[in-house]
């Protein structure tokens, strides 16, 4: 209807602009180019602007494991916001959503700095992991986060078929999903910015955010490496975890040139398998109300098991926030920033 109207004004327009003196022709041809430039910057502006009800394709699970589409529809952007972790919030807060956040949980890592003072303003409903009863009891109309925390567990917000069921809208972020990577975090707030309406904003943020990837994998290692994650296992004894599943990491530190050197062991991986696929780098993530991560590095670097490892000979354990790399958000690109530092500033990765 809009370009059926806008056509129709641009025939009568022109029709006025051919029949005019020809004297005033300069004049009207000026006029002629402002209107149709405010006619532009009107239809632009328009087609940025969300149409409620609003549906968008995500996600549904069962069991936590396996995701089907399921789409969720918003009669308006929603007012009452729940994030289910640190790295959603600090999303919804670069988008200038502060206000409609009324519970964030698993504060894990550091915050974003940039955001902080912000961020410090949102309830917290729980420093770990929210049960169901925390959620609802914030009395949201929209949870949002990270995919494997919508489950009826204690650990869990609960399931997306019981939450809808109390006309609570999800969104289950693309980026937390096995198969995740950058483009999924883009697509992230992309929705996002289309469900609370500001788009303008999304599309800036991601602009920043793909600007800053550029110069970040400007820092790729000259020399092909592999990494390991490793955590305390108990006792300072380490364990180390395949990490396949974690497809958002991996798509950047790929484009670091450092690849999971266990990417496709299955099951639980001996102390003995790790010594012999002999990792360049361990990969140590440090949380809030874990084990005291100096002791664990020097625990690690003593350990006899270990010596014959390069990451230990290399004395190339790396520490990584919690939240920058497991909260599916944008400071995954700080904490590679740094990753890519500490290995170009360790001479025996040389």
């Amino acid at each position: 209807m809009k370009k059926f109207s806008w056509l129709v004004f641009a025939f009568v327009l022109f029709l006025l602009v051919g029949c005019s003196n020809p004297e005033q022709s300069n004049s009207a041809d000026s006029s002629n180019t402002e209107e149709e430039t405010n006619t532009e910057e009107t239809a632009a502006s328009d087609s940025n602007e969300t149409q409620y009800p609003l549906t968008i394709d995500n996600y549904l699970t069962t069991d936590g494991v396996t995701y089907e589409t399921h789409s969720q529809t918003f009669e308006e952007a929603p007012s009452k916001v729940v994030a289910n972790t640190q790295g959603m919030a600090e999303i919804l807060v670069h988008l200038g959503l502060t206000d409609k956040i009324v519970g964030v949980s698993a504060l894990y890592g550091e915050t974003d700095p940039e955001i902080a003072e912000d961020f410090a303003k949102i309830p917290v409903i729980s420093e770990g992991y929210a049960s169901k009863e925390l959620v609802v009891g914030a009395d949201p109309d929209f949870v949002m986060g990270r995919a494997g925390l919508f489950q009826d567990a204690e650990w869990g917000v609960g399931s997306i078929t019981g939450l809808n069921e109390l006309g609570i809208n999800t969104f289950v972020q693309h980026a937390s999903l096995t198969g995740g990577t950058l483009d999924s975090l883009y697509e992230d707030i992309e929705d996002i910015g289309k469900i609370f309406n500001v788009q303008d904003a999304a599309a800036e943020y991601i602009s920043e955010l793909k600007e800053e990837q550029s110069a970040i994998e400007e820092k790729a290692s000259e020399k092909p490496l592999t990494y390991a994650y490793v955590f305390d296992g108990g006792e300072g004894k380490i364990s180390p975890d395949p990490g396949g599943d974690y497809t958002f990491i991996a798509d950047i530190l790929d484009n670091l040139n450092l690849t999971n050197a266990l990417a496709d062991s299955e099951g639980t991986v001996s102390v003995e398998q790790l010594v012999e696929i002999n990792p360049d780098i361990f990969i140590l993530s440090h949380y809030a109300g874990g084990p005291d991560t100096q002791a664990t590095i020097d625990s690690f670097y003593n350990d006899e098991a270990l010596q014959s490892i390069n990451a230990i000979k290399n004395k190339a354990i790396m520490v990584i926030d919690f939240n920058q790399f497991f909260g599916y958000g944008p400071t995954i690109l700080d904490g590679a920033s740094k990753l890519a530092d500490d290995v170009a500033a360790n001479e025996n990765l040389k």
